[in-house]
Parts: C-alpha cells; structure tokens; sequence
C-alpha cells in the first residue's frame, strides 16, 4: 500500500447512500445532511475514500457540490463504487485503506 494512503492522522470515511443521497448529502426540505454534520465534527482530518450509491449519477452529483464548497479537500480522491464488492476489491487491492 502505498504510504501517502496509510500515513496520516485522518478520519478516513466511506460513506453507504442506498439509492438516498438526500440523507447524506442533504436537501433543500429537510435537516438531512449527514455529510456537513460530519464536517463540523471532524473537520481537516476527514478523508473520504469512498460513496458506495447505486445510482452513481446521483453520487457524481453530490461530489460535483462538494468540489465547488469549502469542504472539497476532503473529497479529493473519493471514488464512487456501485457496490460494497466494488469497494471490497478495491481494498484488497490496496487501493482504499482497509477500514478498522
């Protein structure tokens, strides 16, 4: 693995929408916005490897935000898998550090 995955003081994330980007990534109506809360708490130490979403439009959506707020450093990398064996092969692969 190489090392700039594995060597820093982050609070490396996934995040698992299910076809519900709204909950993580919030709407307009409503509180939802797991992401930002997220944010707040962990703040520069966040690392989002990865959205597993099944409707990866609605990811690439949600990441496009992301990219033009403050909080597009932690978003930097992240990938966007259709399913958690996406996710598992790619941790195996020593592509997305292992979670613990």
């Amino acid at each position: 693995m190489p090392s700039s995955i594995s060597s820093c003081d982050c609070f490396r994330s996934t995040f698992f929408c299910s076809a519900h980007p709204q909950a993580m990534f919030g709407t307009t109506e409503g509180p939802w916005n797991m992401t930002k809360r997220l944010e707040a708490k962990v703040g520069s130490r966040l690392v989002v490897d990865a959205i597993i979403e099944v409707d990866p439009p609605r990811a690439e959506a949600a990441l496009k935000l992301k990219a033009e707020s403050p909080s597009a450093k932690y978003y930097e990398k992240t990938v966007i898998l259709p399913d958690v064996k996406a996710f598992v092969d790619r941790v195996n692969k020593g592509e997305i550090v292992k979670p613990t």
